[in-house]
């Protein structure tokens, strides 16, 4: 587990609706971290750090962590196959090509299905299977999911 201490707020604290602000993470110990939870993991259960991650390798050799803290999300990307978070992220892809859902990007999509395709069709994978994603709403231009693109801070549909 990562040491994880909040800095001291101006005194008002939470109370005052002031959030605690989090230090930044050593991405290198958090690195280290997360790679020996999904070595050790037992394939398809998860290993946890509280309010942090959770990490599992899945019956098809995809790495999945699960992501709590909004920080550790960079790290999981790059660790990962598949990362899943209900935090709204400012960024919607992980750049090592990791699949990423996060509370936005499931918002939109609704449900996801991720399934390995037959182990003949496998060409690029190597020794894990390709994975192919559905999603419940492929399309958001039907009325009834217009609510999904609606953005509360702002007051406006996203495009």
């Amino acid at each position: 587990m990562l040491k994880d201490a909040a800095a001291p707020t101006s005194g008002a604290g939470d109370a005052a609706g002031i959030r605690k602000i989090k230090p930044p993470i050593d991405r290198d110990a958090a690195r280290a971290v997360i790679r020996r939870l999904l070595a050790e993991a037992v394939p398809g259960r998860f290993i946890c750090v509280p309010k942090q991650w959770c990490a599992a390798t899945a019956r098809q050799g995809w790495r999945i962590v699960t992501v709590e803290d909004a920080r550790f999300v960079g790290v999981a990307c790059d660790e990962a196959d598949i990362v899943v978070t209900p935090v709204m992220l400012r960024f919607g892809t992980c750049r090592s090509s990791a699949l990423l859902l996060s509370g936005q990007s499931l918002r939109r999509s609704g449900a996801v299905e991720i399934y390995g395709l037959d182990s003949r069709k496998m060409e690029k994978a190597v020794g894990r299977a390709e994975m192919r994603v559905v999603f419940a709403q492929e399309q958001l231009q039907r009325p009834w999911a217009k609510h999904r693109t609606y953005d509360w801070r702002t007051g406006l549909f996203d495009a």
